[in-house]
C-alpha cells in the first residue's frame, strides 16, 4: 500500500477509459420473432426548447468517421453522434428499432430477416434502402468489422425493404453483430473513394459533419431532412479533442466546453462537488494482456500469468484511481452478469504466492518485461509496474499514443498490455467481440487455449439464448482459470455536463449507442 501511494503522489491521476462496448450487466435478449415500432420522441411535451449548440470534449479524438469497414472501437464509440445503425441497444439488453423497424430469426436460427425503414434518406439525397444495408454490411463483413463472419453464407436484399442474413449454424448473436455497423452511403463511397470516405461521413443521421480535423475537432450541424418527425433539437454539435484532463476540466468549468465525453474518474469528482451533472455505467475492466502466444515468453507459461494476477492488490489500485468511480474485480467479471461464476476460485493478492509460483516456472530471481499503456493510463501503469517489481518481475512503461496503442492491440504486442475488456448489456457480444475465437479487437499476442475455444464455439453456435446464456459463466470462467489475461478492475465511466442540459447519454441506451437526437437545453 505504501508503494501505491508514493507513485501516485509524484503524478497526476487519471485514467484510461477506453470506449468501446458497453453500458449496463444484466441482458434480457430479444425474441425470437420480433415486431417494433419508434415512436419519434420520449421528450415531455414542453420540457425541451429548440436550438442551441452543445460543445463536446473528448480526451481520444476519431481518426475515421465515414468509413464502417476500417474503423476501431476508438471510432466507432463517438460515430453516433453522425451515423446510425440499424437498431439500438438498450440497457436492459433489448434491441429498440431504428433504421430497421423490426427483425424475424427463422425457427431454425440459421437466417434473421431485417424490415427496414421505408422513406428515409442519406445526407446526399439519395436513398436509404436494402441495396445500401446490404453495401455496408457485406464490406464490413470483408474487413471483419461485422463480427461472426464464419457463420454468414449469403446477405441479400429481398425487395427495397427487406435484407435476408443467411447462416450455415444458428447464431442468435447475429442480431447483435448486425446492430454494431453504420450505415454511410454506398454512393457517396463510390464516387469519392475509400480515403474520402474516412475523413468524410453521409449518413442518415439527425447531425451531419461539416468539418473534420483529425485529433482535433468534428464540425456538425442539423440535417433538415433527417426522418424522425420534429428531431433533432440542436442546431449544432461540435465534438473537440483535448488529450489532457486538467485542461479538458478547465474548459469545462469555465464554460467554453459543454460536455465531456469520458471524464476521467479525479475530475469526475471534482465536478460533481460544482454542480456539474456526472452520468455513469460500467463501461470497461481494466485488464492486464500478456504475450503468451510468444513461444519464449515468460508469460507463456500458466504460472507466470497466476503469479502476476496474485502480485497485484486490486482492492487498492481501485481505491487509489477510481475516485469512486472503480470497482476492483477478483474474476474476469462482476457480480450481476451472465458470466459471474460466485464459486470463482479467486487469486487474491498474495506476494509470496507470486513469488513461489515465479520460482516454479524456473524464474526464482524474476525478469525483465515491457508494458504498453495508453497516454491516459501512466498511473496505472506506475502501480502495476511497482507491485511486479516486489515479487521480481521489473518493468519498463511503454506510453504509447492512441494509433499505436490500439495498432498493438491488432497488431501484436511484446510483454505485457494494459487495455480494455467491454462490458454489454447483452454480455456475451461484447466478450467474444473482445476476446473469442474470431473477436473484432485481436489482442493478437495472447494466447488461447483450445478447451476456451470449445466453450467458446458452443456459446456462438447456442440454438437458442438460454442455451447461449447458460454457456457463459463457463466460457469465462475457464479464461479465468487459465489466466488468459489478468482482471483488475472495473470503470464506472461517468461523462460531465452541464446541469441544464437533458440527456439521455448511459440511462436509456448502451453508451455506444447515443441517441443525441432526443437531447436538448432545458427551457
Amino acid at each position: 500500500m505504501k508503494k501505491v501511494f508514493v507513485v501516485l503522489s509524484l503524478l497526476l491521476l487519471s485514467i484510461l477509459l477506453i470506449l468501446s462496448g458497453c453500458g449496463g450487466s444484466n441482458s434480457v435478449a430479444p425474441s425470437s420473432s420480433t415486431s417494433q415500432t419508434t415512436s419519434p420522441t420520449s421528450t415531455p411535451a414542453g420540457a425541451a426548447k429548440y436550438g442551441g449548440d452543445l460543445r463536446i470534449i473528448t480526451t481520444s479524438g476519431p481518426q475515421n468517421v465515414g468509413y464502417m469497414p476500417k474503423q476501431s472501437f476508438a471510432d466507432a464509440t463517438p460515430g453516433t453522434l453522425w451515423a446510425e445503425r440499424i437498431l439500438e441497444l438498450k440497457t436492459d439488453g433489448t434491441l429498440a428499432p431504428s433504421l430497421a423497424e423490426s427483425f424475424d430469426f427463422s425457427a431454425d436460427v440459421k437466417s434473421v430477416t431485417l424490415h427496414l425503414r421505408k422513406g428515409v434518406k442519406f445526407q446526399d439525397g439519395t436513398d436509404w434502402n436494402a441495396d445500401a444495408a446490404v453495401w455496408s454490411f457485406k464490406t464490413s463483413l470483408e474487413t471483419g468489422a461485422l463480427g461472426g463472419g464464419k457463420y454468414i453464407t449469403d446477405i441479400k436484399a429481398t425487395d427495397p425493404n427487406t435484407v435476408v442474413v443467411t447462416m450455415n449454424a444458428p447464431f442468435y448473436q447475429i442480431i447483435y453483430r448486425l446492430a454494431r455497423i453504420y450505415m454511410f452511403s454506398p454512393t457517396a463511397y463510390q464516387t469519392n473513394g475509400e480515403e474520402w470516405a474516412i475523413n468524410h461521413a453521409v449518413s442518415t443521421a439527425a447531425y451531419q459533419i461539416t468539418d473534420f480535423q483529425r485529433d482535433v475537432v468534428v464540425k456538425m450541424k442539423k440535417f433538415d431532412g433527417y426522418w424522425r418527425p420534429g428531431l433533432p433539437y440542436l442546431d449544432t454539435v461540435e465534438l473537440t479533442t483535448v488529450k489532457d484532463p486538467a485542461t479538458a476540466s478547465a474548459l469545462i468549468q469555465s464554460g467554453q466546453a459543454d460536455a465531456w465525453m469520458g471524464s476521467t474518474a479525479q475530475e469526475a469528482a471534482d465536478l460533481k462537488t460544482q454542480g456539474f451533472k456526472i452520468v455513469e455505467t460500467a463501461t470497461t475492466y481494466n485488464v492486464l494482456y500478456p504475450d503468451s502466444n510468444i513461444a519464449d515468453s515468460p508469460f507463456a507459461k500458466q504460472k507466470v500469468r497466476e503469479a502476476v494476477e496474485y502480485a497485484i492488490d486490486r482492492p487498492a489500485m481501485a481505491e487509489a484511481l477510481g475516485f469512486g468511480f472503480m470497482v476492483p474485480v477478483d474474476q474476469p467479471t462482476h457480480p450481476g452478469t451472465q458470466g459471474y461464476n460466485p464459486n470463482y476460485p479467486v487469486r487474491a493478492f498474495n506476494p509470496d504466492k507470486a513469488r513461489a509460483l515465479l520460482a516454479e516456472a524456473g524464474y526464482p530471481n524474476g525478469f525483465k518485461t515491457t508494458m504498453i499503456v495508453g497516454q491516459t493510463a501512466t498511473n496505472a501503469g506506475a502501480i502495476i509496474k511497482n507491485y511486479l517489481s516486489d515479487v521480481g518481475i521489473e518493468v519498463e512503461l511503454d506510453i504509447a499514443d492512441t494509433g499505436r496503442f490500439w495498432g498493438s492491440i491488432n497488431g501484436g504486442w511484446t510483454g505485457l498490455l494494459y487495455g480494455p475488456l467491454a462490458v454489454n448489456p447483452q454480455f456475451s457480444v461484447a466478450w467474444l467481440d473482445h476476446v473469442g475465437p474470431q473477436p473484432l479487437m485481436k489482442f493478437a499476442s495472447m494466447a488461447k487455449s483450445q478447451t476456451y475455444l470449445d466453450i467458446c464455439a458452443q456459446v456462438e453456435s447456442a440454438p437458442n439464448l438460454t442455451t447461449m446464456e447458460s454457456k457463459t459463466m463457463d466460457m469465462v470462467t475457464q479464461a479465468g482459470l487459465d489466466a488468459m489475461f489478468i482482471p483488475l478492475t472495473l470503470n464506472m465511466g461517468t461523462s460531465t455536463f452541464k446541469a441544464n442540459f437533458q440527456t439521455g447519454y448511459y440511462t436509456s441506451v448502451d453508451w455506444t449507442y447515443w441517441q443525441i437526437y432526443n437531447d436538448y437545453w432545458e427551457k
